[in-house]
């Protein structure tokens, strides 16, 4: 018998365990963990979190070190819907909400569109359609009003979708780098291409009084791509079109 222990925001708990307890305590924990799964070829261990495992992991190594508590473990990336899934699901939810709509199908492909494909967007996009209209403040439901309710709630100051998360979070990553690192997203937000990381380094040390050597830079810029903001093909850009668009909204940037 295979057990699976599946363990969310674990490095929360970890980063909680350092806090509180030293990094000696959360360094024991990992090890006894792959210890665990070193030893019982039955058990196999899920983790996931909104802060990923490799900024604890790196606080807790030492200078130089090369521990590696998860080496053991294969790091999958979970993308978006494939359009045709993403549609799907929004066409689900419009009908079983019972919503009126024009075009079901059209509607569901906008929601997908304007979203990149992510589900969680694609439910909260349906749910604001049926409050309007539960409320009377629309009629049959459109692609235009898809595009406004989106674009609304990319600006909402009361953050329904959460998207502040995106920059506040930068703070606790990067720590004495998150100056450089929010420049370093203002400049891909901002670029009419996706700029290469001579580029970028040369735009950052326009705007900093201490910009970060580039070697420094090219760090950083893999953990960005390592934490969903930005993907790297042919230079730079962010992964979603969803969330250039809110940090260019929150960042007053537009």
């Amino acid at each position: 018998m295979t057990v699976v222990l599946l363990w969310d925001e674990l490095p929360h708990m970890v980063a909680n365990i350092r806090d509180r307890e030293g990094p000696a305590a959360a360094r024991e924990l990992l090890d006894v963990l792959r210890g665990v799964r070193e030893t019982h070829a039955t058990v196999r261990m899920v983790f996931s979190g909104s802060l990923g495992l490799h900024h604890v992991v790196d606080e807790l190594r030492a200078h130089g070190g090369m521990w590696a508590p998860t080496h053991d473990m294969l790091t999958m990336d979970l993308p978006p819907l494939a359009p045709e899934d993403a549609s799907y699901l929004a066409g689900e939810l419009l009908r079983n909400e019972r919503l009126d709509c024009d075009d079901v199908d059209g509607v569901a492909k906008a929601i997908a569109a304007e979203v990149d494909c992510a589900p969680y967007y694609v439910h909260h996009t349906v749910h604001q359609l049926l409050t309007r209209q539960r409320d009377g403040r629309c009629g049959s439901i459109d692609e235009r009003l898809v595009d406004e309710v989106v674009s609304e709630s990319l600006a909402d100051p009361l953050d329904p979708w959460q998207l502040q998360h995106y920059i506040d979070r930068v703070g606790s990553y990067y720590g004495e780098d998150a100056d450089a690192v929010k420049a370093v997203l203002d400049i891909v937000a901002t670029a009419s291409s996706p700029p290469s990381v001579e580029t970028i380094h040369d735009r950052v040390g326009a705007s900093l009084d201490a910009p970060p050597p580039i070697e420094r830079l090219r760090d950083l810029l893999v953990l960005l791509c390592k934490d969903h903001y930005l993907s790297a093909i042919d230079g730079y850009a962010f992964r979603l079109g969803l969330i250039r668009r809110a940090w260019l909204t929150r960042r007053h940037k537009r």
